[in-house]
């Protein structure tokens, strides 16, 4: 009985030491065009182990390498994009000591019934595939605000000026860049250097140095009135610094920021 007894604490303990746990996003990207329609799906896979929570590999850099092998295992044809990305995070813990972390990251890929949205879908499929096209790594362009961009800088943008998120300038060229994202919730976009700009995140000379703490007026939207909130420098653009409180993403002239 005591053998019986011991067995099944040894098999417990066994089974207890290996633990998985899930976790994922998903993306949803609303179709460009009505006639818009799913083709197709694709996916990639990376993984690392830690130990005692040391490894080789940070989770964003596993979810950036891959969603590489993603875009490298499904091109994309003539007229299609990717959509509603999800990423898939399992984390097994091996015996308490070594954790192992695979990432998955899967998008549908449609193809647009808008023949005008072609050049958009033709010009993304050359950017991503290849990844980052060794032609293309010396070059240096500005957007239409004067930012001097290269590839491989970072830098916070937003299409309706208010919701900004942190991307990596790749496949740069005098007229375009894709920006991939840092947040598997959002989608790599490509868009036009002519009729955007960005705040890139380095100080560009700027005394006050990218994260650190400053004080800015913002409106109340309660009171209607002015108040000072605090806040992190996050980018710069020209004359002006994009600055992140708890209330969001505020524009300031970079001479109306205040060290904190």
């Amino acid at each position: 009985m005591k053998k019986i007894i011991i067995s099944s604490l040894a098999v417990f303990v066994f089974l207890s030491s290996c633990i998985t746990m899930h976790t994922g996003t998903v993306s949803s990207g609303p179709l460009f065009h009505w006639s818009d329609k799913y083709v197709d799906i694709s996916s990639g896979s990376s993984s690392s182990v830690f130990i005692f929570g040391l490894g080789n590999a940070k989770k964003q850099e596993l979810v950036n390498d891959a969603k590489k092998r993603l875009y490298s295992t499904r091109p994309l044809q003539k007229g299609e994009y990717y959509s509603n990305f999800t990423t898939d995070i399992n984390k097994k813990w091996i015996f308490f000591i070594a954790q192992k972390i695979n990432v998955t990251v899967s998008a549908d890929i449609l193809i647009t019934g808008d023949t005008s949205s072609y050049g958009f879908g033709n010009t993304f499929s050359k950017k991503i595939t290849p990844f980052v096209p060794s032609k293309n790594k010396g070059v240096i362009s500005s957007d239409f605000n004067g930012n001097t961009l290269v590839n491989g800088d970072s830098v916070y943008y937003s299409y309706n000026a208010k919701n900004y998120n942190l991307y990596m300038v790749s496949s740069l060229d005098k007229e375009s860049t894709v920006l991939l994202s840092s947040n598997p919730a959002y989608k790599s976009i490509l868009v036009s250097l002519s009729q955007n700009y960005f705040f890139i995140k380095k100080d560009l000379g700027n005394i006050i140095k990218i994260d650190s703490r400053t004080i800015i007026e913002v409106l109340d939207s309660y009171t209607g009135k002015y108040i000072n909130e605090e806040g992190n420098v996050v980018g710069y653009a020209n004359t002006n610094a994009l600055v992140k409180t708890k209330s969001g993403f505020h524009v300031v002239p970079v001479n109306k920021l205040k060290i904190n």
